[in-house]
């Protein structure tokens, strides 16, 4: 999920036109079948993959969710536990956002010279094979 906010920060710092910052935050949940407490990991760094019953990647913006990814280890859910879970993804991505912003509030308003650029070439049908091979038979 750094990978993700760092990403995010990179484009905009290479003057890739993005409207906004994504960040990610992971969520981990780790049960105790035996009387059935559970707690709920929130963490950037990746230790929840191995370490619970959940693994639980949520990436956003400021207005909302993006994209999500769960693996879980357990038989199922409660609808409370999901809630909690979302709810503190939601309170960890707006600090992580916030941080992004504060480190670069938008996109540069031109692309870096180092950056990769797409250019667009015309070729007129009788030179194609010189450009990219003669046709093999």
């Amino acid at each position: 999920m750094a990978t993700v906010c760092a990403g995010s920060l990179a484009l905009m710092d290479a003057g890739v036109p993005v409207a906004k910052h994504v960040g990610g935050v992971a969520m981990g949940l780790i049960t105790r079948a035996s009387d059935n407490k559970y707690a709920i990991l929130t963490d950037i760094l990746g230790d929840e993959d191995h370490l619970g019953d959940m693994d639980f990647k949520v990436t956003g913006t400021r207005d909302g969710i993006c994209g999500v990814q769960m693996d879980i280890k357990v038989d199922g859910l409660s609808m409370d536990t999901m809630r909690e879970a979302l709810d503190r993804r939601a309170r960890a991505g707006c600090l992580f956002l916030n941080a992004m912003y504060t480190c670069m509030a938008a996109a540069r308003e031109e692309v870096k010279p180092h950056a990769p650029r797409m250019e667009k070439l015309f070729i007129e049908k009788e030179f194609i094979g010189a450009v990219i091979g003669p046709q093999v038979k």
